[in-house]
């Protein structure tokens, strides 16, 4: 069944790249954004988990999301950068751990964090699906909104 799943949202990009009213950059870049969503979605636990080697690739792809966005000529997701440092300074001081509430703070605007990025990414794909005719957007998310 998740084959068929991948199969599916495979077609459904390569149809979103036939809508013209974007470049082949903003196809792209929405792409980019759309995977990031998912594979951090799917895989929180790693986003900021204490094995850094798997909180790497998530951590470049974070960060430069924004930039992919603005130079293909999209908007970019307004506080990112600023959300995405609050839990990069949490992390680091969750290292003592013999302050349990660094930890749990951690652990709380991880949540937090892991929360808003999703709802941000669903909300921008939406929007741009909206205004572009493309379906970027997660299925689940447009259901429950109709």
């Amino acid at each position: 069944m998740f084959k068929g799943r991948e199969e599916a949202v495979k077609r459904k990009m390569e149809k979103n790249t036939e809508v013209e009213s974007l470049t082949k950059e903003q196809h792209s870049a929405l792409a980019e954004l759309a995977a990031l969503r998912h594979d951090v979605h799917v895989n929180s636990w790693m986003i900021t988990g204490s094995d850094t080697t798997n909180f790497l690739p998530y951590k470049d792809g974070l960060i430069g999301i924004n930039k992919i966005l603005k130079s293909s000529g999209l908007p970019i997701i307004e506080e990112l950068g600023q959300r995405y440092g609050q839990i990069i300074a949490a992390y680091h001081k969750s290292y003592d751990i013999h302050e349990r509430k660094k930890m749990d703070d951690f652990q709380r605007l991880r949540a937090e964090f892991l929360s808003w990025f999703n709802n941000s990414v669903k909300s921008y794909l939406k929007k741009i699906d909206q205004e572009y005719g493309t379906k970027y957007c997660p299925v689940g998310w447009r259901i429950k909104e109709l």
